[in-house]
């Protein structure tokens, strides 16, 4: 499903050279309804076998460091990286800009369905509307965070997740209000991002291609 979203997005981001910010942020609102349309049936139902964390943990950390290989080690990665940075000089070498830029989106959103299911499966071994908690746009500032490097964004999500331990540990033992410590993570996120000065982003971030132009 995520890699078919990925692809979904691409139809307009990419072929249709539509607002990438604006298309992206319409399919997350197009998710959030149609997860909670078709998922009502299942909300507060126990998964019977619920699938072991740890799993979890360990493919996360292979996919990052298989991702750091292809993004900086692989041919692949090279023709990535150009198409965020100049996709008419990567056009001009030979390399399909809209191709690239569809892989990069099945990727990624085969990434967040992995995500998802971990959240469903495995963590949270239910399903709940708004079960993500607004989780994703917090990965979005680990990756603006990283520099866009996936093994400083994984130190970035042990940050944030030892974040998340915290204000589980320290509510009750603290006189503060429960929403206080709910909200602790991701105001921290916010500070650290905003400590960090302006990550450089790809030039080409978020701007459609367009050959004949």
């Amino acid at each position: 499903v995520g890699v078919f979203l990925g692809l979904f997005l691409g139809v307009f981001a990419v072929s249709l050279r539509a607002n990438q910010f604006v298309a992206g942020l319409a399919l997350a609102a197009l998710g959030l309804g149609a997860s909670g349309l078709l998922g009502k049936r299942y909300e507060g139902v126990p998964l019977a076998h619920p699938l072991p964390e740890e799993g979890f943990a360990l493919l996360a950390l292979g996919l990052a460091l298989a991702l750091h290989y292809l993004l900086l080690g692989s041919r692949f990665g090279l023709y990535l990286r150009s198409v965020g940075e100049n996709p008419k000089a990567a056009d001009l070498f030979g390399v399909s800009v809209d191709g690239v830029r569809y892989l990069a989106l099945a990727l990624g959103g085969g990434m967040i369905g992995l995500a998802g299911a971990y959240l469903s499966l495995a963590y949270r071994p239910s399903w709940t509307d708004g079960m993500t908690s607004g989780l994703g746009w917090v990965a979005i500032a680990l990756v603006i965070l990283a520099g866009w490097q996936p093994l400083r964004a994984v130190l970035g999500a042990y940050f944030f997740g030892l974040l998340f331990f915290l204000q589980f540990r320290l509510q009750g033992s603290v006189p503060i209000p429960s929403e206080a410590f709910a909200a602790m993570p991701y105001l921290l996120v916010i500070l650290v991002l905003a400590l960090s000065g302006r990550a450089r982003a790809p030039k080409a971030l978020g701007q459609p291609f367009d050959r004949g132009r």
